[in-house]
């Protein structure tokens, strides 16, 4: 029985293709969302929903200053032909990682209450080591995590995913007996951030020994070499970024925290399952844009299309029948002071749809070394979710109009988005791409280097050496 299965998984999942890849890296963030799921009913009766706003408010700051925090030298890490060039990479983002951190646990220690008050999340003012901490974690997770996709280690990528959600949820859970409030939750996400950081820390030691000091001189070519991370790469992420993580700040000036709460957990339940698929998804529709683009195929648009209707296939269709009845489900599911959030998710649901749809296609702009184009997109969708917050809050509409005219505004900025990357793609897409390794823009979903075998041994996937 089980050579059968063995069987049956290498004719669906033929070794060193994209779709086993894919299931591997997908198996570890699917180990890990089914253990929150399991403790989310018990967390929502646990904390309350302006626990979950301060909570809100926390995950979107040290996202916003996790893009930042290694000037996404480390999505670089795959791409250098040389291990010696990779581990200059490596080496810079985890050192530019350490400054911002402590740089942002400095400023939180002495100006965060009265800069967090602002976004009635005062009580995060006492956190400033949480912040570093966190930073230092998510940082070195994301850094390794790259390192081991470059050597076709899906297997650790997976497991740091499932023992960081397990240790977040661990400690949310033990903690609402100790300190109770919004603290619990902040100091859970921390905690998980930093065993992802540690996991993959010790497989790394155990397969190459203690990472080595690199020369200035190294580090300076490095960082030069591949400047336009930072100069590009940034910027544009940034922006792209800053468009899903705003609302929640914005929420919480104009409305109570309760607001964002809801709000938090109407997205969060639906960018898991989105991200099962998109994100995986997204680790292989790099790599084959590239080797189509490379070949000189006419088939890249066909791929943009046919990866399209699998998200929506796969992920949109289940979850559109879902969100018709996520109001009596949340209050059920969650308890009765949920059933907002509910009513939330059938808001939102469009917008993130579009979200994971159009961040995965925009690895299309990369293959095409258009970065112009992801800072345009990123500047437009800004622009529609900052008039889709702010006009119904002059207008004194309620918190619910308020975020079903977000969603509509941010639903026009993805489709926006998806329209310039089906433009920017040639008809005959038989332009050779350039030597210079594509900018992968996107920090959230990033993509792994499984390349055919007539690209370099350490980037197809069957190199366990790592």
């Amino acid at each position: 029985m089980k050579q059968r299965l063995r069987v049956v998984a290498n004719t669906f999942f033929p070794k060193g293709g994209g779709s086993r890849s894919a299931l591997i890296v997908s198996s570890g963030h699917v180990a890990g969302y089914a253990v929150m799921l399991a403790v989310t009913p018990l967390i929502t009766r646990l904390y309350g929903p302006a626990d979950f706003g301060v909570f809100a408010v926390y995950t979107s700051l040290v996202a916003m200053l996790g893009l930042i925090s290694m000037a996404s030298y480390e999505v670089a890490i795959p791409l250098p032909e040389e291990d010696s060039t990779a581990r200059g990479l490596l080496a810079l983002a985890i050192g530019i990682c350490l400054v911002t951190s402590a740089s942002v646990g400095i400023l939180v220690w002495w100006a965060g209450e009265s800069l967090l008050s602002k976004l009635q999340a005062g009580e995060l003012g006492g956190l400033s080591l949480v912040f570093a901490v966190h930073l230092v974690g998510i940082g070195s997770c994301e850094a390794f995590t790259n390192w081991f996709v470059r050597k076709g280690n899906f297997v650790a990528v997976a497991r740091a995913r499932f023992v960081a959600s397990v240790v977040n949820a661990l400690v949310q859970v033990v903690l609402v007996f100790v300190i109770g409030g919004a603290a619990g939750l902040v100091a859970g996400s921390a905690a998980g951030g930093i065993a992802g950081g540690v996991y993959l820390l010790f497989r790394f030691c155990r397969c190459h020994g203690l990472p080595r000091a690199e020369s200035v001189s190294a580090l300076r070519k490095v960082a030069y070499r591949y400047r336009r991370y930072p100069q590009l790469s940034m910027p544009s992420n940034l922006l792209q970024r800053t468009a899903i993580l705003v609302p929640p700040l914005t929420l919480a000036v104009f409305y109570e925290p309760q607001v964002v709460g809801w709000y938090g957990l109407a997205q969060r339940a639906l960018i898991v399952p989105l991200s099962l698929i998109g994100l995986p998804l997204s680790r292989v529709y790099l790599v084959e844009a590239s080797r189509r683009h490379r070949r000189g195929s006419d088939q890249l648009r066909q791929l943009f299309l046919s990866t399209a209707k699998k998200q929506i296939l796969y992920a949109g269709v289940p979850l559109f029948f879902f969100v018709l009845v996520a109001p009596p489900l949340f209050a059920v599911a969650f308890g009765e002071p949920w059933r907002e959030a509910g009513v939330y998710c059938r808001f939102v649901f469009p917008m993130l749809l579009l979200y994971i749809i159009a961040t995965v296609l925009a690895g299309t702009l990369d293959v095409l070394e258009r970065q112009d184009i992801h800072l345009i997109r990123s500047l437009v969708l800004l622009a529609l979710m900052a008039a889709g917050l702010t006009v119904p809050w002059c207008l004194g509409t309620s918190p619910a109009v308020a975020i079903a005219t977000l969603s509509a505004a941010g639903s026009a900025g993805y489709l926006v988005t998806i329209g310039l990357v089906w433009r920017a793609m040639p008809n005959d897409a038989g332009v050779p791409m350039p030597a210079s390794e594509a900018v992968a823009t996107d920090r959230h979903l990033h993509f792994d280097p499984e390349m055919p075998q007539h690209h370099p041994k350490h980037l197809r996937v069957g190199d366990r050496s790592a």
